[in-house]
């Protein structure tokens, strides 16, 4: 600007015509703060606003969502856990409040579901990766598949997921456990292989917490939650991973979209697009796989996610005390 309104000058024009004309050199691309205002979310991912299903728990976590054609509207049904009382609550989505499924899950948070229904929990007061077998819509067995490594306690696991290979992927931080009960001198990324081998994939991330793959599962996505960062690792054929690289910092995109609420990054899922829903600072934060940002759901504060229904069009959110759904717009 100050180069043009000189160079006007030196051609012999007036200062307030110098300055007008300078002025207009330049493309008419800036809009006041209130007319660039985005609000949100766009509808670019998250088709309306997050939607209260219920509240007055004491702290929601795991979320899931578990096919069953016979059960409508949504083909199956979404659990979550209710942490400190150890309860997994059920909602179908027919307009009724969550009912309780199950309980005496020993502090279970982070919840995954396998292709023949049974239940994958992380269970934080026993430290241990459980299986949960229904018959019925009944609990009929409980199985450890994990409680230790090389002969010392887990810390407390946290996430998990299960992959195609029927292999089970978890999250080890050191979160709920007194400091002075602690063994293990890492935060690990676990697999437990199909026939049960267990393995630390990872120690280089100091609170990972939610963990998700990429569609083709050549990408391992996992939080960081005191970092409020997204990784990635890349996974080769053998399933060992190669060292992270930053896919987004949510705090970051937490200013960008003026998120109202605290938390790190948390849970994650990855939709059949490859959008990355990742739950951190004030809500829920939809990425591209190169971390840019697609939308965003505000809810205050966000543990976890999981996409459920017929279509994987719908959303069910952790949130503190509350619990919310919310319509994904459809893949095409």
């Amino acid at each position: 600007m100050q180069y043009a309104l000189t160079m006007f000058l030196v051609a012999g024009l007036s200062p307030a015509l110098a300055l007008a004309q300078a002025t207009d050199t330049k493309p008419a691309t800036n809009a006041t703060a209130e007319q660039t205002k985005v609000t949100y979310p766009t509808g670019a991912v998250f088709a309306a606003e997050a939607k209260l299903i219920g509240e007055g728990y004491a702290f929601t976590e795991g979320p899931a969502f578990m096919p069953d054609p016979s059960v409508k509207p949504l083909g199956g049904y979404f659990i979550f856990c209710d942490v400190m009382p150890s309860k997994v609550f059920r909602w179908n989505g027919d307009g009724n409040i969550p009912e309780v499924f199950f309980e005496s899950t020993e502090g279970a948070l982070g919840t995954a579901i396998k292709p023949d229904g049974t239940i994958v929990q992380c269970r934080k007061n026993s430290r241990s990766v459980e299986e949960v077998t229904l018959e019925a819509g009944k609990v009929k067995s409980t199985t450890t598949r994990a409680a230790d490594f090389e002969g010392k306690k887990l810390n407390a696991t946290n996430d998990c997921i299960v992959a195609r290979d029927g292999s089970i992927w978890f999250t080890d931080p050191p979160f709920f456990t007194p400091k002075d009960e602690i063994q293990l001198d890492f935060t690990g990324v676990y697999r437990i292989s199909p026939d049960g081998k267990l393995e630390a994939k990872a120690r280089d991330i100091k609170y990972a917490n939610g963990l998700a793959f990429s569609t083709d599962e050549k990408t391992l996505y996992v939080n960081d939650f005191a970092g409020k960062k997204v990784m990635a690792y890349a996974v080769n054929d053998k399933g060992d991973l190669a060292p992270p690289t930053l896919v987004a910092d949510l705090a970051a995109l937490a200013k960008t979209v003026n998120a109202q609420g605290r938390g790190g990054a948390d849970g994650m899922r990855v939709r059949s697009d490859g959008t990355i829903l990742a739950t951190g600072p004030g809500g829920v934060y939809a990425l591209t796989q190169n971390g840019e940002l697609n939308d965003f759901l505000p809810t205050g504060s966000a543990s976890n996610i999981a996409i459920g229904g017929e279509k994987a069009d719908i959303a069910v959110v952790t949130s503190g005390s509350r619990v919310f759904s919310v319509p994904l717009v459809p893949i095409k």
